[in-house]
């Protein structure tokens, strides 16, 4: 089930790098528009995620995944997110905190998160209490529906799993 919850987890925070990704997009194209940091960014709204278009790798698979964003600012990323596992079980997370590098929880979970900016790229750094880490970045596609999610996942015996997982704008 440990798997299962890092899957989504890793997505969760994957849709949060999509977040920040705009942020950073947006002081490099209009420093005045990014200047007010509490302005919304692209990642407001509802994304499901594409099963038939993600690669789960050796890690967990996903049957369905949507994540709603309530908010996407520096100050303040706010999300809940309704996970199917391919066991059928199901799970349901919520975040709400600040992008400013220190760990914080996901309801629902016991791993935390940690968002910075590396080299102009938002990093997101899961840590789940038995060791494993995960670490992701965000590729948005030029349509601006798609977005792409590339993980890599450190398990506690020092294995390695990629996935990419593919998340579609649907509102």
């Amino acid at each position: 089930m440990r798997k299962y919850v890092l899957s989504s987890l890793v997505v969760l925070v994957a849709l949060m790098s999509v977040a920040f990704g705009q942020v950073l997009h947006a002081q490099s194209a209009a420093p005045a528009a990014a200047a007010s940091s509490a302005q919304q960014f692209p990642m407001l709204g509802e994304w499901k995620l594409n099963v038939a278009k993600s690669d789960f790798g050796d890690g967990a698979k996903l049957r369905d995944m949507t994540v709603k964003f309530t908010s996407a600012t520096s100050e303040l990323v706010e999300f809940t997110a309704s996970v199917t596992y391919d066991s059928g079980s199901q799970g349901t997370y919520s975040f709400k905190a600040p992008a400013d590098g220190t760990a914080h929880p996901l309801t629902g979970s016991a791993s935390t998160y940690a968002y910075s900016v590396e080299n102009g790229i938002l990093v997101e750094t899961q840590k789940d209490p038995d060791g494993t880490i995960t670490k992701g970045s965000f590729t948005r596609a030029a349509k601006g529906d798609l977005g792409t999610w590339a993980y890599t996942i450190t398990n506690p015996d020092g294995s390695i799993t990629h996935q990419k997982l593919v998340f579609m704008k649907i509102s």
